[in-house]
């Protein structure tokens, strides 16, 4: 499924990954390795049930640069898939409920630990790939 498409904006890819709480389980979802204001991607050891809806907690790295340590946003899986090469889940949220306090959270850590603005090659030991 090519879900580029269903996006406004593209994804940004994160130097550090996050911590990501389910509100529902009170457990770790998993790690978020990209983020938009309309969602993110999620790394997991399990995939979460397309359609599954719950609260997100977004916690922030520990840096001297945040003075909030994490927020929380109403999330929703649009699709899952395994990783050929680990044992491994990417899962894509849509944000639900989009807010302006995410969004500045948001922006805030797109700026001091984003690496790429979504449309930059990424340079890899087998070869440079085009990222979107």
């Amino acid at each position: 499924m090519n879900n580029r498409k269903n996006r406004s904006e593209p994804r940004r890819t994160l130097m550090l990954y996050l911590d990501c709480i389910d509100e529902k389980t009170s457990k770790e979802a998993g790690k978020i390795v990209d983020i938009t204001n309309e969602g993110f991607l999620l790394i997991s050891e399990h995939p979460l049930q397309v359609g599954y809806t719950s609260i997100f907690r977004i916690d922030f790295p520990l840096l001297d640069t945040f003075s909030d340590i994490s927020f929380k946003a109403e999330g929703i899986c649009r699709w899952t898939r395994k990783e050929e090469l680990q044992e491994l889940h990417s899962t894509g949220i849509a944000f639900t409920t989009p807010e302006k306090v995410n969004t500045a959270a948001i922006k805030l850590l797109i700026n001091r630990i984003g690496f790429s603005d979504g449309q930059k090659k990424i340079f890899t030991a087998a070869g440079d790939i085009e990222y979107k």
